[in-house]
């Protein structure tokens, strides 16, 4: 295994990569075809809420915040040659280390990788419209361990920055989307946090200001060892993919789709994660009162 630890939290592992020997083949090399940690695999499941990425005629767009070693860009960029991903990260160092350690496809076409502080670039972003979204991931690191809620940071965290990123969603811009001819498809929101106590207030305000935005929220609650990480769904627009939110034989189902191997083997390995140490926090559909 290859991992990265980054200062501080040396009890933790951010991210993770399995070596792997080819058939015939002395050499060792990382597989980016399989994703370890079970936060990653659980973030990465809500592509599947994006429609039907088999389709390959129709390009998928992702927001990724937060490099870390690149596992998530990396997965989406090797496994759907039809995903474009734009990846926040604040901190070169973390760039380099995911290029040179990590496999990170830095000279893909399909990637972009800004160096910059995601909130202002998302604010950016939210002021132009010029760049929408299918699918935005939110993995943002935290030490903030006096709080229950100890990542994403309290700034990614207001109901402004949840507005800003909700408009960057390609099913939340109806008139946009129509004047590009595009079929209108879900778009979801999935957000990584940590919290060891989610029956506190601090957290529970996390769920409702999703609740108050989105059409479908869901959450699933992963247990590692020193950690508590509850990945949220928040799902902006209709499909027959939403139905798998709330119940766990529907999400197990999911892999039986006519999906990339890759990808059904992702979603089958996350309902193998809720069954083994985690719960899926039963599905409900969001108000409509602050839908913008």
């Amino acid at each position: 295994m290859r991992e990265l630890v980054f200062l501080g939290t040396d009890e933790l592992t951010q991210s993770e990569l399995r070596f792997i020997r080819d058939d015939g083949d002395d050499k060792i090399r990382l597989d980016t075809e399989f994703v370890c940690l079970s936060t990653h695999r659980a973030l990465l499941s809500s592509v599947a809420f994006a429609g039907h990425l088999h389709d390959t005629s129709r390009p998928v767009h992702v927001l990724v915040l937060g490099l870390g070693a690149g596992v998530l860009p990396s997965y989406l960029i090797y496994n759907f040659s039809h995903v474009h991903v734009t990846c926040l990260e604040l901190d070169p160092v973390v760039y380099d280390l995911a290029k040179e350690y990590f496999d990170l496809p830095f000279d893909s076409e399909r990637l972009t990788v800004v160096i910059d502080d995601a909130l202002k670039y998302v604010q950016s972003l939210a002021d132009s419209k010029k760049q929408l979204f299918d699918i935005i991931l939110c993995d943002i690191d935290g030490k903030e361990n006096t709080h229950v809620v100890e990542a994403p940071p309290a700034p990614f965290r207001t109901p402004e920055f949840l507005d800003m990123l909700k408009s960057l969603l390609k099913a939340s811009n109806k008139v946009a989307t129509e004047k590009a001819k595009e079929k209108l498809l879900p778009s979801c929101l999935a957000i990584n946090y940590v919290c060891e106590e989610p029956e506190k207030q601090e957290f529970q305000a996390c769920m409702r200001d999703l609740l108050d935005r989105f059409d479908h929220v869901s959450a699933l609650v992963l247990s590692p060892v020193h950690e508590c990480n509850i990945i949220t769904y928040g799902v902006v627009g209709e499909g027959s993919l939403t139905a798998a939110l709330s119940d766990l034989r529907k999400w197990e189902a999911l892999s039986d789709l006519p999906y990339s191997t890759g990808l059904s083997q992702l979603v089958e390995l996350t309902a193998h994660d809720i069954q083994s140490s985690g719960r899926l926090i039963p599905h409900r559909s969001g108000s409509k009162r602050m839908r913008t």
